[in-house]
């Protein structure tokens, strides 16, 4: 990891940090943004650890016990992320997200500490595609029938960078390679699109707007 990169991701935990600032100094109403903050905080997690001790720590093509629980805690942030866009389209849509991530977040922690690969080819891109389509596609479909103004598209943005990232990341980790996406220019593009998604997905939730009643 070159220090450019260390910039970037000193950058992205920074902008993920004020927005957990931002979020929970402005509103009295911190229950709102319970799955973002969470999201928000492995982010910031995870770039801190990134920057300290470089793209090893990703373990792309590792077994020990450190990778296992780095691959599930990451998926928290796509699955607390999408939960929280339910919620901010409507609230009602949470009790039926959550229990779905969060039996995703359970199967993807069962297959990696059994080391069963044929079972997480299956429920990994089953749970992280729901994850991911839901950040994209909530916003722009929904987006009128909420209190929420336009700049929440952001977080859709921001989700579409990530998973980008992420599919990219997922190939590598199977083994195999996305298009053009070798292990190489991933990990020259992660850390921009770290920050690039963070810087997003914060703007849309700071200038979001009130949800419904």
């Amino acid at each position: 990891m070159n220090t450019l990169d260390r910039i970037f991701l000193l950058l992205t935990a920074l902008t993920a940090f004020y927005t957990i600032f931002r979020l929970t100094r402005t509103t009295s109403n911190v229950r709102r943004f319970i799955f973002h903050l969470i999201s928000l905080s492995v982010l910031t997690l995870s770039s801190l650890l990134l920057m300290i001790f470089g793209w090893d720590i990703l373990g792309l093509m590792g077994d020990g016990i450190s990778n296992k629980v780095i691959a599930v805690v990451a998926s928290l942030i796509p699955f607390a992320w999408a939960v929280g866009v339910a919620g901010d389209i409507k609230r009602e849509l949470v009790k039926y997200y959550l229990p779905v991530l969060g039996t995703g977040l359970v199967l993807i922690t069962i297959s990696r500490f059994t080391d069963s690969a044929d079972f997480a080819r299956i429920i990994y891109p089953v749970f992280h595609g729901f994850a991911g389509l839901s950040i994209i596609a909530l916003p722009p479909l929904l987006i009128r029938r909420t209190n929420l103004k336009n700049s929440y598209l952001f977080v859709s943005l921001g989700g579409l960078l990530i998973s980008t990232g992420g599919m990219a990341l997922a190939f590598l980790t199977s083994g195999r390679q996305l298009l053009f996406f070798s292990a190489d220019v991933v990990l020259m593009i992660l850390a921009p699109l770290l920050l690039l998604t963070t810087a997003a997905y914060s703007a849309g939730l700071i200038n979001s707007g009130d949800t419904e009643a």
